[in-house]
C-alpha cells in the first residue's frame, strides 16, 4: 500500500467518526447512522447492541440528559447545546480492516429550572472499522470513559449575544444552501462570494424536538384492524384490551373511558390502534361518532410534557385531552387538520417503545402475529 493510500483512507476513516459526532450534536439520524457498517456492534455504558440502534437509542430522547449534578438520583434535564470534540486518532491498517483509538471530549450544556450546567466527559472510543463497498464505516466500537465531570454555569462569555445561536436539528446555521459546504466561504475562497443560509422555520407545525414517533388510528372493530395491518405486512401487535383510562380529562371534564389497544412497527415508526369499547366521552367517541374511522392523530414522545404543553400553548394549539401518564391530545389549527398527542417518554415508555420495535425487527411474518402487551423485555426491564 502506498503512503498516498494510506493517507487517503486513514482521512476517510477520521471523516466516518467526524460523520458520527455531528449527527448526533445536530441530531441529524442519517449522518450519524452513516458511520456505522448496519451489522456492527456497539458497547456504550449499559447500552450493546447494533450501531444503528444505538444512534437511535440516543436521538429517541434527544431533550434528556442523565446528570446527577450531586442529587441522590439523576434527573431530567434538558439539553440546551452539546458538542463532541475529536482528537488524536491513532488508526492502523490491515487490508480491509483498520483499527482506531480516537481521544473525544463531550460536552453538554443542559437546564435544570432556571440553573444551567455543563457535563464534560473524556474518553476514548476504540473502534474497529471495514471496507465495504469502497466505504470505510465503523463495524466495532467499544466507548471507554476515562473522566467526566459536572459544573454549574454561573456566567456567560461577553461578546457573543449577537452571534447566531446553535441549534440541535436542520435550523442550525452549519446547513447552507447550494453546494458551498457546510460553512460560509470566506472572500479570499474559490467559490460564490455570498452564501445564504437556509431560512429557519418557524415552528408552525410542531414546536417540539424530535422526530414524528407514532401514527395513531381510531377503529370500531380492533381485530379487523389488526387483520388489515398484517396484510401489509406489519406485525407483530402487541395488543391490550380492556384497558380504563383512569385519570382522564376531556374537554375539561374528567371522564375515564374504557379502550382496547394495540401496537406494532413499521422501520422506526410506531403504529397505534384504538378502539373506544364504552360510550364514556372521549376525543376517540367522538372522533367515531362523526362517522368517521381510521387515521387519527401523530405522536411526539418528550421527557418533559410540561415544557411541550406550554410550546404547544404558545403556538396556539387548543388542549382537548389529557392523561395520567403523562400525555396531552391537541388539535392544531393548520391546512392538516391534525390532532397531536404529546406523551412522555420516560424509562419504562422507552423499554416498551424498544422492545416494540425490536419485535417488529426479528419478526418472520408469521410467529404470533398477535401477542400481550407490554412486550416481555420491557416486563424484564422493570
Amino acid at each position: 500500500m502506498s503512503s498516498q493510500s494510506a493517507a487517503a483512507d486513514k482521512l476517510e476513516i477520521r471523516d466516518a467518526l467526524q460523520r458520527y459526532c455531528r449527527g448526533l450534536d445536530r441530531r441529524d439520524e442519517e449522518m450519524a447512522l452513516s458511520a456505522f457498517h448496519p451489522d456492527s456492534m456497539v458497547r456504550h455504558g449499559l447500552f450493546s447492541g447494533t450501531g444503528h440502534d444505538w444512534v437511535r437509542f440516543v436521538l429517541s430522547a434527544p431533550v434528556i440528559d442523565r446528570i446527577g449534578i450531586g442529587e441522590a438520583d439523576p434527573a431530567l434535564d434538558v439539553v440546551e447545546s452539546q458538542q463532541h470534540h475529536v482528537t488524536n486518532q491513532l488508526v492502523e491498517l490491515h487490508g480491509e480492516s483498520a483499527y482506531s483509538e480516537a481521544y473525544f471530549l463531550e460536552h453538554t450544556m443542559s437546564r435544570r429550572g432556571d440553573k444551567r450546567y455543563l457535563t464534560s466527559v473524556g474518553g476514548r472510543y476504540a473502534e474497529r472499522y471495514e471496507r465495504r463497498h469502497g466505504q470505510w464505516r465503523i463495524i466495532e466500537r467499544h466507548a471507554v470513559r476515562d473522566w467526566d465531570s459536572v459544573a454549574p454555569i454561573e456566567t456567560r462569555a461577553p461578546g457573543w449575544e449577537k452571534s447566531p445561536r446553535g441549534t440541535r436539528d436542520h435550523t442550525d446555521p452549519s446547513y447552507w444552501s447550494g453546494q458551498a459546504g457546510l460553512v460560509p466561504p470566506r472572500s479570499d475562497d474559490a467559490g460564490p462570494a455570498h452564501v445564504t443560509p437556509v431560512p429557519a422555520r418557524p415552528p408552525a407545525v410542531a414546536p417540539f424536538p424530535g422526530l414524528v414517533r407514532q401514527i395513531a388510528f381510531v377503529v370500531h372493530d380492533l381485530d379487523q384492524a389488526i387483520h388489515d395491518w398484517l396484510t401489509l405486512g406489519v406485525g407483530p401487535w402487541f395488543v391490550l384490551r380492556g384497558f380504563r383510562a383512569v385519570g382522564s380529562t376531556y374537554r375539561d371534564e374528567a371522564f375515564d373511558p374504557l379502550l382496547s389497544l394495540a401496537f406494532a412497527n413499521s422501520g422506526d415508526l410506531q403504529v397505534e390502534l384504538i378502539a373506544a369499547d364504552d360510550d364514556v366521552p372521549s376525543i376517540y367517541r367522538e372522533f367515531l361518532d362523526s362517522g368517521r374511522q381510521g387515521f387519527h392523530h401523530v405522536a411526539y414522545w418528550t421527557a418533559d410534557v410540561a415544557a411541550a404543553h406550554e410550546a404547544a400553548l404558545a403556538q396556539g394549539w387548543q388542549s382537548v385531552q389529557s392523561g395520567s401518564l403523562p400525555f396531552r391530545y391537541y388539535e392544531v389549527s393548520n391546512a392538516l387538520g391534525l390532532v397531536v398527542e404529546v406523551s412522555v417518554l420516560n424509562d419504562r415508555m422507552l423499554a416498551i417503545s424498544t422492545g416494540i420495535r425490536a419485535a417488529a425487527q426479528e419478526w418472520d411474518g408469521l410467529d404470533r402475529p398477535v401477542r400481550d402487551y407490554p412486550p416481555p423485555s420491557a416486563l424484564a426491564a422493570g
